[in-house]
């Protein structure tokens, strides 16, 4: 398949996940088999990345309220493939893998309301776990996109879980010299979100590692120290 004729293929695709959009699969024969098509290509790191985003729309649409333990269902079944695979090439596919996870969490929780995540509790919470280890990637496309994943997650969880686990790790990757100022950027972007949503408590210092050292980091201090420095 030539470039031109995959462009075309892909298009006609997404048009077709559109419109998949619009039907209210009401045969549960018919529902079942399009939500099991879906999981099967969106694990499939081999779907094209343009197709994502209208595939995972069209798949939360027809799971209806149950979307997110299956979306669960599929990270967990990836993450698992990766770990019984002895192929050579094993640690391009974990990359690839990795970078596919995030990418479809990205866009769930883009399109997840709080009404959801309350139906769905504990398959919101099992997230975190494909989450965090990107945000800690040696790679920084895979870290750069879990710090972008990081911040819609926190925007959905409750306000104790943020404080004691969300916030340090971003405080920790706004204030580390060595990060990339995008990486950083996009870390302050999501804690200035959580403060409108949370006001005041996210500008109290907290205790986070960052550059070697647990010390007491203040959102508010390490911008200001940015702004100074550009």
């Amino acid at each position: 398949v030539d470039d031109d004729e995959e462009e075309a293929q892909i298009f006609i695709c997404n048009q077709l996940f559109k419109v998949a959009q619009l039907m209210d699969l009401q045969e549960e024969g018919s529902r079942r088999h399009f939500v099991a098509a879906c999981k099967t290509m969106l694990a499939s790191i081999h779907t094209p990345d343009e197709l994502l985003e209208e595939a995972i729309k069209a798949f939360m649409s027809a799971a209806h309220d149950d979307y997110l333990p299956f979306v669960s269902d599929i990270v967990n079944q990836m993450t698992e493939d990766v770990v019984d695979n002895d192929d050579d090439d094993n640690d391009e596919t974990q990359r690839l893998v990795q970078l596919r996870i995030v990418s479809i969490l990205t866009i769930v929780l883009e399109n997840t309301s709080p009404r959801m995540v309350a139906l769905h509790q504990s398959s919101f919470t099992s997230l975190v776990q494909h989450v965090v280890p990107a945000v800690t990637s040696n790679d920084a496309l895979i870290r750069e996109a879990g710090v972008g994943c990081l911040g819609r997650l926190a925007l959905l969880s409750d306000e104790s879980t943020v404080l004691a686990d969300l916030k340090p790790l971003l405080l920790q990757i706004i204030a580390g010299n060595s990060e990339s100022m995008e990486i950083r950027a996009q870390a302050m972007l999501a804690l200035c979100d959580l403060t409108m949503l949370f006001g005041t408590a996210i500008l109290e210092p907290t205790i986070a590692a960052a550059n070697g050292e647990n010390d007491a980091i203040s959102f508010v201090d390490v911008v200001s120290e940015m702004l100074q420095h550009n």
